[in-house]
């Protein structure tokens, strides 16, 4: 986990980290069958950056807000989280969010290899 991604969870609030995990583990056991509302795990939009067009998606508790992407690693597909929002204070789309997630994912992709 990077420095920041490491300060912003430390300012998340215990039962909504506790609440967000939940939700992930039901999302790695179930992934394609999760019965997760949608108040809870969400596609957001489609970053489009250097040509690529990257799906971000968000985990959500009653404050926070875990945004990431998901890739295939090793034949199974894994939820990356790139920004936490600690305190969202409404419902509106940081668009600051998806550009920083965008960008990670950008990474992940250069590193790992396209798929």
């Amino acid at each position: 986990m990077n420095t920041g991604l490491a300060k912003a969870q430390k300012k998340v609030e215990k039962k909504d980290q506790a609440s967000v995990l939940h939700w992930m583990k039901i999302w790695v056991r179930d992934q394609k069958d999760a019965a997760i509302p949608e108040e809870r795990f969400k596609f957001q939009t489609r970053w489009k950056g250097a040509g690529d067009n990257i799906r971000v998606s968000v985990f959500k508790s009653y404050q926070a807000r875990y945004y990431g992407f998901t890739r295939e690693i090793e034949g199974k597909e894994t939820f990356l989280v790139s920004a936490i929002d600690p305190a969202k204070k409404d419902n509106q789309a940081d668009p600051a969010m998806y550009k920083r997630v965008g960008e990670e994912a950008l990474r992940v992709i250069k590193a790992l290899g396209s798929k």
